[in-house]
C-alpha cells in the first residue's frame, strides 16, 4: 500500500512538473515577437559565409525570399539541399532563397555548401536573427512575399518539391496566409 501511493505520489509529481514545462513553453512562445504570416519580415544585415562582406534583407526586396535556417550536422537539411538548389534555379530573378547557417562551425558549413552544389546566398545567422524569427529546429524555412510580408507560417522540417513550389507560388500571388 505504501508503496502504491508513493508510485502515485511520484506520478503526479511527474505530471505537475511536465505541466510546468509546458506552461512555460507557452509563456515564453508569446513572450518572443517572432514574425508571423502577414507581419513585415524582421530584418536583418548578416555575414555572408564566404566572408565576402554581408547580405542584407532589405536589399532582396521586391523578390520572394525563402529564408532556410540549415546546419551541416543536420540530416533532414541534406535532403532538402538539392530542393532548395532546384528552386533558387528555377525562378533566377523573382525568387532568391537564403540559406542560413545556424548553430554551425562555418567551416563545415562552407563544405556543406560545397557538397551539395549550393549557389544561393548563404549566411551566418546571430542570436538576433533566430529569435525573430523564433527558429526552434532545423531545417525551418520562411517564406517572404515580394513586398517583405512573411508569406504563411514557417514550414518546420525538410522541404519536398511539391512543398517548396506551392508556397513560392503563395508568395507570388500574394497570399499571406496562416
Amino acid at each position: 500500500m505504501l508503496r502504491r501511493r508513493a508510485a502515485q505520489a511520484a506520478a503526479a509529481l511527474v505530471l505537475l512538473a511536465l505541466g510546468a514545462v509546458v506552461a512555460a513553453d507557452v509563456w515564453n512562445e508569446h513572450r518572443v515577437a517572432h514574425a508571423a504570416a502577414g507581419d513585415v519580415a524582421p530584418g536583418f544585415v548578416l555575414p555572408r559565409l564566404d566572408g565576402e562582406g554581408s547580405l542584407s534583407l532589405a536589399a532582396l526586396t521586391g523578390r520572394v525570399v525563402v529564408l532556410n535556417f540549415f546546419a551541416s550536422w543536420c540530416d533532414p537539411c541534406r535532403s532538402e539541399a538539392a530542393v532548395l538548389e532546384r528552386l533558387s534555379e528555377a525562378y533566377p530573378s523573382r525568387v532568391v532563397v537564403v540559406g542560413i547557417a545556424t548553430n554551425d562551425d562555418a567551416e563545415d558549413a562552407r563544405a556543406f555548401a560545397r557538397t551539395h552544389g549550393l549557389e544561393y546566398p548563404l549566411v551566418i545567422a546571430d542570436d538576433a536573427v533566430l529569435a525573430s524569427y523564433a527558429v526552434r529546429g532545423l531545417p525551418e524555412s520562411v517564406f517572404i512575399d515580394a513586398a517583405g510580408a512573411v508569406s504563411g507560417r514557417p514550414v518546420s522540417g525538410p522541404l519536398d518539391t511539391k512543398l517548396a513550389t506551392s508556397r513560392v507560388r503563395q508568395a507570388l500571388s500574394g497570399v499571406r496566409a496562416a
